[in-house]
């Protein structure tokens, strides 16, 4: 789907009675683009902190005088912005490291085994003391790891520049467009200082109604983790 085709659906639906709604074109006013982005951006970060739609890998180069590893672009070798002393975040500028970890699921060694992760009873476990960071408490005998994470979708950004609305692809299944309608509802009406902070109240629990529904009928994918990585790098 397009985030031109958002839009319409807003203007049609949930946005109807708001002025950055748009017209009965079908079309949020340019104006107002800004605003309703950011709103589709808090929905597709809602929806794919709830759903696990996104799963990515990232290869950590290991160093004897480091336990705590960030995931963050700030260590990316790519980054050649970056002040930091040692950049261990292996990527490549044709797949660069963006900051969308959400959770960390699991953990191999470069021999491809899979490491205990927050597990106090296992001695050589692996702990995340925050959502993007791995901490190994133990001098570590390899060189890399390879981590797999659930990932958020990337920020759509505004200015669009010379990009049409309808050239910005949003990647959400069908079967979320409509609690992520409900959400950008819940954004507009919620930020206004009126009675119709009510409405984005209403609009808050349709979210919630439609993603119960949603996880009661299975109808989202979940992914399956391998370490396929691990042997197309030739570790195993």
């Amino acid at each position: 789907m397009t985030l031109g085709e958002i839009f319409k659906q807003l203007t049609y639906g949930e946005l109807s009675q708001l002025s950055m709604g748009g017209s009965e074109g079908g079309r949020v006013r340019p104006e107002d683009y800004e605003r309703v982005t950011a709103h589709v951006n808090m929905a597709l970060k809602a929806l794919y902190r709830r759903f696990f739609l996104s799963a990515k890998e990232a290869i950590i180069d290991l160093y004897p005088q480091i336990q705590t590893y960030t995931l963050d672009r700030r260590f990316a070798v790519t980054n050649a912005e970056s002040h930091e002393p040692i950049l261990y975040v292996i990527d490549s500028i044709y797949e660069p490291f963006e900051n969308d970890v959400l959770k960390i699921e699991q953990v191999f060694n470069e021999g491809g085994e899979l490491l205990f992760l927050n597990d106090r009873t296992q001695p050589w476990s692996v702990f995340t003391p925050a959502f993007n960071k791995i901490q190994i408490p133990y001098p570590c005998k390899f060189n890399s790891m390879l981590v797999q994470y659930r990932a958020s979708h990337p920020e759509i950004k505004y200015p669009f520049d010379d990009v049409s609305v309808d050239d910005i692809h949003v990647d959400v299944p069908d079967g979320l467009i409509e609690p992520l309608l409900f959400y950008v509802g819940h954004r507009a009406y919620g930020a206004m200082n009126t009675d119709d902070n009510q409405e984005g109240n209403n609009y808050l629990q349709k979210y919630e109604n439609a993603c119960q529904e949603i996880e009661r009928q299975g109808l989202y994918i979940t992914d399956n983790y391998s370490n396929l990585r691990l042997d197309d790098n030739g570790w195993i």
